[in-house]
């Protein structure tokens, strides 16, 4: 048993004793079957009576070696405790209320998908949850209004982008680049699920797509992202629009949307007339 194992096991000990710890349910990768690499992490639901007191008391602390790092965030009723090991491990706790069990039992969350393992479940709350499934949720087909929105969102982070680099504002115009790059990623699924048919992925963080992409649109990906400075950003950001309208009109086609063509060139025109004449 290699040493995550031991703390997975461990752990698993700590709150199956622990009385305010009703459901521990194995989420991530290491919930998948297959091989994971070293660097996946140890990620648990945990379902418990008293967040508050079971955060405070940190007990399952006393059972393991001394974390390099620990960090708690605070998200409504969702508490996430983050414990970073010499080694690389990272254990992630996400605790959360009895109550919330219920909701899950109707549907789902994406981040159950495709599998979980129920490891620890003291009253039998987990009986009615729906089976793991192997579809991951690939994007479906978007309505009108959802891709016009994609549309829309592009380009106004487009123009921001435009504007923080004509200023040689660099960590802004970096700032929106990157909410730019949502509407790209968006895009990038809908594209591969319709125009070539992949299935079996998620768009969540870019999530392995180096998997879901065709060669030549990875190979694309890597021409948008730029260097700090105000030339480089600018050729970035033009691949980005090259990249975004390119799948952007063969999924329009796909999905019997007229694409904004007039859009593009206007937006295309005032990049140029920015470039051509850089604030001091």
């Amino acid at each position: 048993m290699d040493r995550s194992n031991r703390l997975l096991e461990s752990c698993i000990k700590w709150f199956t004793r622990e009385d305010n710890v009703r459901c521990v349910i194995l989420i991530g990768s290491r919930a998948q079957s297959g091989e994971t690499d070293q660097m996946a992490g140890i990620d648990l639901d945990l379902f418990v009576r008293d967040p508050d007191s079971l955060v405070e008391k940190a007990g399952w602390l006393d059972v393991l070696e001394k974390p390099l790092l620990t960090h708690i965030d605070y998200e409504e009723d969702l508490v996430i405790w983050r414990g970073i090991f010499e080694d690389g491990l990272l254990l992630a706790l996400f605790i959360q209320p009895l109550a919330t069990l219920a909701a899950i039992q109707e549907d789902l969350p994406p981040y159950y998908l495709p599998q979980y393992k129920v490891l620890v479940d003291k009253d039998g709350q987990t009986a009615l949850f729906p089976k793991p499934v192997q579809d991951i949720g690939t994007p479906g087909q978007p309505t009108p209004d959802a891709f016009q929105a994609c549309l829309t969102r592009f380009w106004l982070k487009v123009y921001f982008t435009m504007k923080c680099i004509w200023r040689e504002d660099l960590w802004r115009a970096k700032h929106y680049d990157w909410q730019a790059k949502q509407e790209l990623l968006q895009m990038l699924g809908w594209y591969a699920a319709l125009c070539e048919g992949q299935k079996g992925f998620t768009t969540m963080e870019g999530d392995q797509i180096i998997t879901w992409v065709n060669t030549n649109t990875y190979s694309a990906l890597r021409n948008t992202f730029g260097h700090f400075d105000r030339a480089d950003s600018w050729r970035a950001l033009k691949e980005t629009i090259r990249l975004f309208t390119q799948i952007a009109k063969a999924t329009a086609v796909e999905i019997a949307f007229e694409y904004p063509q007039d859009q593009e060139t206007k937006f295309d025109l005032l990049m140029n007339r920015l470039i051509a004449d850089p604030q001091n």
